[in-house]
């Protein structure tokens, strides 16, 4: 949204303030709850997780900056906020796709009961 709002409103030096402050205040909550879902589907394996998250994350800010950097000269920095926002919604519509085309997700078998013991 911040994108997009630096897109429509680049030209007035308030609106600029405002989606930078919604932009960076985006970025804390969106760490830790990347950080939360890599720890909730990768229990036990906690270091391996975190570190491939972590790379991920840097990759990705490093193939914007590279995009970024591509666009700024084509289209301009308004266009690159453009761009970046579109690119955000498509990565948003991604995740959001309907929860029936996911793979079930499989319960762990230390949760599982056997009605002879009762939790295994």
């Amino acid at each position: 949204m911040a994108l997009l709002g630096l897109y429509a409103g680049g030209r007035s030096q308030a609106v600029v303030v405002a989606m930078l402050m919604l932009l960076g205040a985006s970025v804390g909550p969106f760490v830790m709850a990347t950080q939360s879902e890599v720890l909730r589907v990768a229990p036990g394996r906690t270091e391996p997780a975190l570190a491939a998250n972590s790379a991920a994350f840097n990759a990705g800010v490093a193939a914007g900056a590279l995009t970024g950097g591509a666009l700024l000269s084509a289209i301009g920095v308004r266009g690159t906020f453009l761009v970046g926002g579109l690119l955000t919604l498509a990565a948003l519509a991604v995740l959001t796709w309907p929860a029936h085309t996911r793979p079930e997700e499989v319960t762990p078998p230390t949760t599982r009961r056997n009605p002879r013991i009762g939790l295994q």
